[in-house]
């Protein structure tokens, strides 16, 4: 099952890309919501199913989904049209790198992971004048605050 389920993620993931490749000029920087934001969704619910017998399995998967979004950026940034999908790709590979913290570390951890995070990107918010993400920096900062609370007394 995992190797189909990699497959059917990598083809809609290419399928939205050449969407934005193959729009008439008057539409260019749209991008298809449902493939783009609906296929890592569908994916890593589907894999949650498939690796939870597996230690850190989530974890492992949300990492290199993220590296996948990520290395898309990167190779979509510089073609001008196709700058909303970059952000999109961009977006996911934040989310998914953010999100692998959690789930494969305690609440320091996280906490820590999340404080640097979010300070980077508050910086980063600041330096390119982007409300976005200085407010996710700060939600990342407060989360942060949240998961170092520890859930139960110290024995």
């Amino acid at each position: 099952m995992e190797p189909f389920l990699i497959l059917f993620f990598l083809i809609y993931v290419g399928i939205a890309v050449l969407f934005a490749f193959r729009q008439p000029p008057e539409l260019k920087g749209i991008v298809d919501g449902t493939l783009v934001f609906g296929t890592p969704i569908a994916a890593f619910a589907l894999q949650a199913g498939l690796v939870h017998a597996f230690r850190h399995g989530l974890a492992w998967s949300a990492l290199a989904a993220g590296f996948l979004y990520l290395a898309m950026f990167m190779a979509l940034r510089e073609d001008d049209r196709l700058q909303t999908l970059a952000e999109a790709f961009l977006a996911f590979g934040t989310v998914f790198v953010t999100l692998a913290v959690p789930l494969a570390f305690d609440g320091r951890w996280t906490s820590a992971a999340w404080a640097v995070e979010g300070a980077a990107l508050i910086w980063a918010g600041l330096r390119q004048r982007r409300q976005l993400a200085r407010g996710l920096g700060i939600l990342l900062q407060f989360g942060g605050g949240i998961a170092s609370s520890p859930t139960s007394p110290p024995p």
